[in-house]
């Protein structure tokens, strides 16, 4: 009958995540605080708290992750509180019939659960920003109200949501056809035979890349 809560942790010593907060300074400070909100209000909420998978799969999984933090701060967590342990190899999608709200700080995971039409909040900056798909407080006592269901939900418009997470997932990703692998690769795995391969009309994926540099006023990135 509780109100369930379910948040979705940031690898906190990510490079780049400290540029994106917002509410609280950081990802240790906001789920800290979240505890500390829900703990007083066993009676009506439940979260649950699910680290992200990097803190685990990552390489520098030996690192400080925020289940340690979490820990460290309530070494007997409060009842109505829930660490969803990575080692269950829970899937997260497999959470989203639960979810009667869903917290983040950014991430993908945020436009994932609005796809389902489960409302969100949003802590950090994220890419959706300002669009009125999340609930974006501007105050912890606002975030308070939320959490604890005395604002009513906000459901994103789910055509705009499907439109925003076409462009974002699938448009601004142009495809790469001259190595094996865009990222981290040490080209040494070309798929051209010959420099005549480069050459205007033969990938118009690369024509298009050479387009978004050298007329950047006239080509529009997403429009491969």
């Amino acid at each position: 009958d509780k109100r369930n809560l379910f948040l979705f942790s940031n690898v906190f010593w990510d490079i780049g995540i400290s540029s994106h907060s917002n509410l609280f300074n950081d990802v240790i400070n906001w789920v800290l605080q979240t505890i500390e909100i829900v703990r007083h209000n066993e009676n009506d909420v439940h979260l649950y708290i699910k680290p992200h998978p990097g803190e685990k799969n990552n390489s520098l999984s030996s690192s400080t992750g925020i289940l340690d933090i979490i820990n460290k701060h309530y070494p007997k967590l409060p009842k109505n509180i829930t660490i969803i342990n990575t080692d269950w190899d829970i899937k997260t999608y497999d959470l989203f019939p639960y979810i009667d709200l869903g917290v983040i700080f950014n991430g993908t995971i945020g436009l994932e659960m609005m796809l389902a039409d489960i409302p969100v909040v949003s802590t950090g900056l994220t890419t959706h920003q300002g669009l009125g798909f999340a609930m974006e407080p501007e105050t912890v006592e606002h975030y308070k109200s939320i959490l604890l269901g005395n604002q009513p939900p906000l459901i994103a418009e789910r055509k705009q949501v499907e439109l925003f997470a076409y462009f974002y997932f699938i448009k601004t990703m142009i495809p790469w056809t001259l190595t094996k692998q865009a990222y981290a690769d040490n080209f040494d795995g070309f798929t051209i035979n010959s420099l005549d391969d480069l050459k205007s009309g033969k990938d118009p994926y690369l024509d298009h890349l050479c387009n978004c540099i050298l007329d950047a006023e006239n080509t529009v990135p997403e429009a491969w």
